[in-house]
C-alpha cells in the first residue's frame, strides 16, 4: 500500500484528504484513539487506488495533482535537509574533535604555567591587580567575612 497520496477517512470529519504518512497515521489512531473506534477507523482508512481517484471530482483530482507536487517538494527539501544535517554532524565531529584536542592542549599548557609560577611573584602580581583579601594558598578563601565597610 502507498504510504502518501489521497485517501479515504484519514479523519473522521472529511471524506476525502490528502495523507502524507498512512503508517504513521495508523500507528497515531492504534495509540491514541479511543479503543472503540479504532477497528473501524483502522479498516475505512485508506489511500486511494487510481480508480477511484479517477471518479473523483475534477477539483478533487486537480487539488490531489497538486499535493502530490508539494509533497515530492517537501520530501526532496527533507532529503536535502537531511543531507546538510550530516554534514553538519561530520563538521561539528571533526572540528569538535579538532577543539577537543587544542583545548586539551592548552589546559595542559596553562596548568603547567601556574604551577612554573612561584608563590611570591604570583603574589606580588595579585596584590597589584586584585589585592583582595581572600586568595589565600592559591585559591579563593570563603571563610573570612566580606567588609562593608
Amino acid at each position: 500500500m502507498e504510504n502518501v497520496g489521497l485517501s479515504i477517512h484519514c479523519h473522521h470529519r472529511a471524506l476525502v484528504e490528502y495523507c502524507f504518512n498512512y503508517r504513521g497515521r495508523a500507528e497515531f489512531i492504534k495509540r491514541n484513539k479511543p479503543p472503540s473506534e479504532r477497528e473501524i477507523r483502522l479498516r475505512l482508512f485508506k489511500i486511494l487506488p487510481a480508480e477511484a481517484i479517477a471518479e473523483l471530482p475534477t477539483e478533487l483530482i486537480e487539488a490531489g495533482k497538486v499535493w502530490d507536487e508539494a509533497y515530492k517538494v517537501w520530501d526532496d527539501a527533507y532529503e536535502l535537509r537531511n543531507e546538510v544535517y550530516e554534514i553538519r554532524d561530520e563538521a561539528t565531529r571533526i572540528t569538535g574533535d579538532q577543539v577537543d584536542t587544542t583545548l586539551d592542549r592548552a589546559v595542559k599548557i596553562l596548568d603547567q604555567a601556574n604551577k612554573t609560577w612561584n608563590d611570591t611573584d604570583r603574589k606580588t602580581w595579585h596584590d597589584k591587580w586584585c589585592g583582595c583579601k581572600y586568595w589565600k594558598k592559591g585559591e579563593i578563601d570563603f571563610s573570612e567575612p566580606v567588609s562593608t565597610g
